[in-house]
């Protein structure tokens, strides 16, 4: 979500066209919630973020994700450079505030 942010303020989307582009990327439940869904609802980019966010980054995939950072290990011939692009992409799906496990 972040990426394509940046893509799309990079490209002077408005709100309609990011809901398009995001859209075309979508497969299974997600594309049918995005087919479902009550357009007047969610016309604009922030209402259309929030109901997918909702929907598709709640407790459950938050644990997923946590699981796969506890069990994130350095691969085999993986440069430290990848493996810490990998862990810190990571950090940001679970939405862990680094400095408070210090």
């Amino acid at each position: 979500m972040i990426h394509f942010e940046k893509v799309a303020r990079s490209n002077a989307w408005d709100e309609a066209k990011k809901i398009r582009k995001y859209a075309t990327y979508l497969e299974d439940d997600a594309e049918e919630w995005h087919d479902e869904i009550n357009a007047n609802d969610m016309a604009d980019w922030a209402a259309w973020k929030a109901g997918f966010v909702g929907k598709y980054c709640n407790i459950r995939w938050r644990n997923k994700w946590l699981r796969e950072l506890e069990n994130n290990r350095q691969r085999q011939g993986e440069t430290i450079d990848a493996y810490y692009a990998r862990f810190k992409r990571l950090v940001k799906r679970v939405d862990i505030n680094v400095d408070q496990h210090k």
